[in-house]
């Protein structure tokens, strides 16, 4: 199937990980929509970034904020 998803689906998918804690999910989702070429509000970038820091994905957290990095975010 060729489902279209749009920013706002991943963005709701984004908040609900960063209120579950689920901050290696809510990382994931990021690269995903980063490769799709949407860039999270700054918020949520914050959001899983300390998350992942604070559960000790500190590899994981370079490598998505050098993602954003790339895309001028």
């Amino acid at each position: 199937m060729d489902i279209q998803i749009g920013f706002e689906s991943y963005e709701l998918v984004v908040e609900t990980c960063l209120e579950s804690s689920l901050f290696v999910l809510a990382g994931k989702v990021i690269m995903r929509m980063t490769n799709r070429g949407f860039i999270p509000y700054i918020k949520a970038r914050q959001k899983v970034f300390d998350g992942l820091a604070a559960v000790g994905e500190l590899e994981f957290a370079y490598i998505v904020k050098k993602k954003l990095t790339e895309l001028n975010s």
